[in-house]
C-alpha cells in the first residue's frame, strides 16, 4: 500500500477535534443511487431522479422541493486561519430547459455526459440553504483533512487562479481535468484540491473512480447520430456496454456516490496530513500560456457535439496542439 495512503489514516484525528486550516469535501448521495448496470437503466435513473423530491420543515410549514443534486455532487470547504469558510463547487449554469431541449428535441442521451456546457462556482448561500438540511438527512459525508498553513494558502492561492483563468466556467464532462484547463464536473473539481497539494494516494482511485466501456455506436458524433436516443431509452430500449473487442471509449471519473459510500456510516473521514511536504510545482499540467488557449478553446465549443476522435480519446484536441498526450 502506499506510504501516503497508510498515513492518511494511521494520522487520523477525532472529528470533534478543531483545526485552524482545514479542506472538507462533502460528498452528496443522490436521493436514489443510479443504475450503471446498462445504458439504458442508466439513462432513465437519472431521468426519474431529476423528479424526486425532499420534504422538510421551513417555519412551521412542512413542504416539498425538488433534491438538488440528482445525481449525486461533491462541494468543497475550505477554511484558513480564522478567516471565513470559503465554500465553492461547480455547478452547470445551463438551464433545465435547455438539457430538456437536447434530450427531448434533439435526441441526445449517453454523449451529454461527455459535452461541455455553461459553469460556475456555486455559491456560499446555496451551498447553506441546502447543507445542514440534507446533513441531518443523511445525504451528506464529508472528508475533512487537516492540513498547515502553506498547504492552505496553495489551496486558496489554486482556486484564485482557476477563476482568474475562467475555467469555472466550463461544467466539463465526465472525462474532463480542470487541471488541463478542460473545466470540469464537481467531483474532478473537488479532487483537483487533492492533486494540487499532492496528498492523494493512487489507491484511493478504486473506491472513487468508475470506468465505463461505452459502444462508440450509442454516441452521437458531429458525423452521426447514436443508434438510441433519449426517447428511445424511455420507450424501454436497451443496450450493453461494450465488450473489449468493439469499438468503444472508456470514461473514467469521479462518482461522488462512490466517494459518500467510501466514507460510510460515521459520515465524517478524518485525515492529518500537516506534516506532509508543500509542493511548488506549478498547479496546471501545461504551461499558463497554453492552458489559456485551451480554455478557450473549450469556452467556444459549449454544448457541441464531439467529433469522432475526441469521442475516443478525452485529450485528442490537447494532443493535437499542444503534445500533451498521456494516452498515447
Amino acid at each position: 500500500m502506499n506510504i501516503l495512503f497508510t498515513l492518511l489514516f494511521a494520522l487520523g484525528l477525532s472529528s470533534s477535534i478543531a483545526h485552524a486550516h482545514e479542506l472538507e469535501l462533502l460528498f452528496y448521495r443522490a436521493p436514489k443511487p443510479l443504475n450503471w448496470s446498462t445504458p439504458g437503466e442508466l439513462v432513465r435513473s437519472a431521468y426519474h431522479n431529476s423528479f424526486r423530491m425532499i420534504g422538510h420543515w421551513e417555519g412551521d410549514q412542512y413542504r416539498y422541493d425538488i433534491y438538488p443534486h440528482s445525481i449525486s455532487h461533491v462541494d468543497v470547504k475550505l477554511q484558513c486561519d480564522d478567516e471565513a469558510p470559503i465554500y465553492t463547487g461547480m455547478t452547470s449554469d445551463r438551464s433545465d430547459l435547455n438539457y430538456a431541449w437536447d434530450l427531448m428535441v434533439r435526441g441526445r442521451a449517453l454523449e451529454t455526459f461527455l459535452i461541455d456546457v455553461k459553469g460556475r462556482f456555486y455559491q456560499e448561500a446555496e451551498i447553506l440553504k441546502w447543507l445542514p438540511l440534507l446533513k441531518q438527512q443523511g445525504y451528506v459525508r464529508s472528508l475533512r483533512i487537516q492540513i498547515n498553513q502553506e498547504q492552505c494558502y496553495r489551496a486558496k492561492d489554486y482556486l484564485r487562479k482557476y477563476k482568474a483563468l475562467q475555467i469555472n466556467t466550463i461544467y466539463g464532462g465526465l472525462r474532463s481535468d480542470p487541471l488541463l484547463g478542460q473545466g470540469a464536473g464537481c467531483a474532478a473539481f473537488a479532487v483537483s484540491f487533492l492533486q494540487i497539494l499532492n496528498i492523494f494516494p493512487i489507491e484511493l482511485a478504486q473506491y472513487w473512480q468508475r470506468t465505463l466501456k461505452v459502444p462508440i455506436r450509442l454516441l452521437s458524433s458531429t458525423s452521426r447520430k447514436a443508434d438510441i436516443g433519449f426517447w428511445g431509452y424511455l420507450r424501454g430500449q436497451n443496450a450493453r456496454w461494450a465488450k473489449n473487442n468493439e469499438p468503444q471509449t472508456i470514461i473514467s471519473f469521479w462518482d461522488p456516490e462512490m466517494m459518500y459510500t467510501w466514507v460510510g456510516p460515521k459520515n465524517i473521514t478524518t485525515w492529518d496530513v500537516r506534516q506532509q511536504p508543500v509542493p511548488t510545482s506549478p498547479y496546471f499540467k501545461m504551461s499558463s500560456l497554453n492552458i489559456q488557449k485551451n480554455q478557450k478553446h473549450h469556452s467556444l465549443r459549449l454544448n457541441q457535439l464531439l467529433s469522432e476522435a475526441e469521442l475516443r480519446n478525452g485529450t485528442w484536441y490537447e494532443c493535437k496542439r499542444f503534445g500533451y498526450c498521456p494516452n498515447k
